[in-house]
């Protein structure tokens, strides 16, 4: 018997934590293992991977089943003290505080999937410096991810897309931008998965790309690559580029009320109607529910604008300001901008 690694429960609960984000990959046996090696802990569905930095590097490289690994963390505590090693009869083994001894049926480790990094690496292809992410610019990619698309049939809807100085998602029905003129993408778009953007911890990310289609996220304790999504985004800068003559701006909390409201009736929809420069009117169309409110309105002619109830309200949940702003360029044009943030699609009757 042989020890190949220690750790301290805290690691090893942390390394759990990381894994338990990647989807695993049941098709393929081998994906369902842990690769231990060169000071990394590495787990791979073939579209993502996470290496997870481990504080020594192991003795010989070797393989832990996930699924054990991650109920045997759960048992583990902050402070415990774990030893891998090999058995007389080449069984590798996991031992907490010298008293449980948990033994795994293993895999050769060569036939673990090659890093993605090394495996681009021995392409000849180079890693170059990308961008760094400060965690508010993971804020606003996690914030984007909640507005792609899951249609499996539109693959360059299902992620974030970077592109010049902006972080842009949608899923036909909402368009989500933020602008940051520190960031620049160079030149393409880059179309980060959704399920990729889970893994990714909020704390500060250097950023670097390996051949055309691969980024990889290193923060303190993981380094992650992902295959970038290789379709067409759609245009979005001809959506949202217009001169807004005609807004609306209205307390928050209040037409979230109003939504919950409507919602009580079973609306599906929801109706402003300008009554004045400092009044509109909110109502669905069964004329079910209705309430008048304050708001400062920008328009050339009293009209009424009408959202589907879901898309609006699933905008509405993501702000945080006091007020929000409904802005357009005519009532013919079925494009609204809410608070510059958001492109709603809305029938402007």
């Amino acid at each position: 018997m042989s020890a190949l690694l220690t750790l301290k429960g805290s690691i090893l609960k942390d390394c759990s934590k990381e894994f338990s984000k990647v989807k695993i990959n049941n098709i393929i046996p081998i994906c369902e293992y842990i690769l231990f090696d060169k000071g990394l802990a590495t787990v791979t569905n073939l579209e993502e991977s996470i290496d997870y930095k481990l504080p020594e590097e192991t003795n010989e490289s070797f393989l832990i089943p996930i699924k054990q690994f991650k109920k045997i963390s759960k048992r583990v505590k902050v402070g415990d003290d774990i030893v891998f090693g090999i058995d007389e009869n080449d069984k590798i083994y996991l031992v907490i505080n010298g008293k449980q001894k948990f033994i795994f049926d293993s895999l050769p480790v060569e036939d673990f999937p090659i890093r993605p990094i090394d495996s681009l690496k021995n392409k000849g292809e180079k890693l170059e410096k990308f961008l760094c992410f400060t965690p508010n610019d993971i804020d606003v990619i996690k914030k984007a991810n909640k507005f792609s698309s899951n249609d499996k049939t539109r693959p360059a809807l299902q992620g974030v897309c970077l592109f010049k100085n902006k972080i842009v998602s949608t899923n036909g029905n909402i368009l989500f931008w933020e602008y940051n003129d520190e960031l620049k993408y160079n030149e393409g778009k880059y179309i980060i998965p959704s399920s990729f953007v889970k893994l990714l911890n909020k704390e500060v990310n250097t950023v670097k790309k390996i051949g055309k289609f691969n980024l990889v996220f290193e923060d303190e304790s993981t380094i992650k690559t992902c295959r970038l999504i290789d379709e067409n985004y759609p245009n979005v800068d001809s959506v949202g580029n217009f001169e807004s003559i005609n807004s609306i701006e209205l307390n928050t909390s209040e037409l979230k009320e109003a939504i919950e409201d409507i919602k009580i009736q079973e609306g599906k929809d929801l109706n402003i109607q300008i009554i004045n420069k400092g009044e509109i009117r909110i109502f669905n169309s069964e004329k079910s529910y209705e309430q008048y409110i304050h708001a400062e309105c920008q328009v050339d002619k009293n009209e009424v604008i009408s959202f589907d109830i879901k898309p609006l309200e699933f905008v509405i949940k993501e702000i945080d300001t006091e007020t929000i702003t409904f802005s357009f360029k005519d009532w013919k044009h079925s494009v609204v901008k809410v608070n510059d943030n958001f492109i709603v699609m809305s029938k402007l009757e």
